[in-house]
């Protein structure tokens, strides 16, 4: 890795340029008309204009990235944290173009962008998931058949798309036939899949995202240990599921804590702000300490052990 193209946009846009600078990589920035005032374009060592934004305005279009890529010479892409850090199609072509991609390799993207598929899974690996639809239903008597089965209230999921994305909750029989079409509206319209899956709605939960680091060596870590023992079981829950995706990066694993402390899995992302652990990762570097480590402080550990990395010499030959 040499020079990074930063396609996200605005906080993890700046963060990707400072570190890459700590780093001594070369940076490119991309950006589209909506953005010519970005604090990041005044970070970085050559700008692109690269399009417009995609449907949905969280990330340029990935032929828009690739083709700034080709332009300016950049070996690598930092997508950001929107839709395009988990575009299976822009892994695709960067693998064919000879482009690092930070994050996942395609395989996994392909696999965490299908929300019912990381079920099972994440199901088969162990982890704790909620009573639910086995795949997404392609049919309202298909849904109802999987709501009876599963019992109300029942949360109803776009099977693309963030965790939340195309979201229903339906507390009784009554409702479900206009949540059904309501929610696979929504997913229609983004990210346009309309597939749905069913999950067990549970009441009065608290969402947890614990955060895990993965080398291409096959180490793996979690940065979840503050709040307690049931965060130190998620967080081994969530390295036993990274390892068995074959995750690589840095990511953010998904939970719901009920009531009575049992927590459960609900999806995985790539986003995160650990900018300078993905760098490091994408070149093919070793977690520090690992294997071995579980739950490092995320400020004693594993960041502050990385510090001490050698830096990169983006202007050798």
């Amino acid at each position: 890795m040499r020079t990074v193209l930063i396609a996200g946009r605005g906080e993890i846009a700046v963060r990707t340029a400072r570190s890459c600078r700590e780093l001594g990589l070369r940076t490119v920035a991309a950006y589209s008309t909506a953005d010519r005032e970005a604090e990041v374009l005044g970070l970085v060592d050559e700008v692109v204009l690269a399009g417009t934004w995609a449907p949905g305005g969280d990330c340029l279009n990935a032929r828009d990235v690739i083709e700034a890529a080709r332009l300016t010479g950049a070996d690598a892409i930092h997508p950001g944290d929107g839709s395009l850090s988990e575009d299976p199609d822009l892994a695709d072509v960067c693998a064919a173009e000879g482009i690092t991609l930070v994050g996942p390799p395609a395989a996994v993207r392909e696999e965490i962008a299908d929300r019912a598929r990381v079920r099972r899974l994440m199901a088969a690996a162990g982890l704790p998931v909620l009573p639910g639809s086995p795949d997404a239903v392609t049919t309202l008597a298909e849904a109802r058949r999987a709501a009876s089965e599963i019992g109300f209230p029942i949360v109803l999921k776009a099977v693309a798309g963030g965790c939340g994305t195309g979201m229903d909750t339906v507390h009784v029989p009554e409702e479900f036939s206009r949540a059904y079409r309501r929610a696979r509206a929504r997913a229609q319209a983004f990210p346009g899949d309309g597939r749905v899956y069913l999950e067990r709605f549970v009441e009065n939960a608290r969402h947890i995202g614990i955060q895990v680091l993965c080398d291409s060596h096959g180490n793996a870590v979690h940065l979840g240990e503050r709040d307690g023992s049931v965060a130190q079981r998620m967080g081994e829950a969530a390295v036993r599921g990274a390892l068995a995706v074959g995750y690589v990066g840095a990511g953010t694993f998904e939970f719901l804590l009920d009531q009575a402390g049992r927590f459960h899995f609900v999806g995985v992302s790539c986003r995160t702000g650990l900018v300078r652990e993905q760098l490091l990762i994408a070149a093919g570097e070793p977690l520090r300490g690992a294997p071995g480590i579980r739950g490092t402080d995320p400020v004693t550990g594993v960041l502050a052990a990385a510090s001490s990395r050698p830096t990169f010499q983006a202007d050798s030959s």
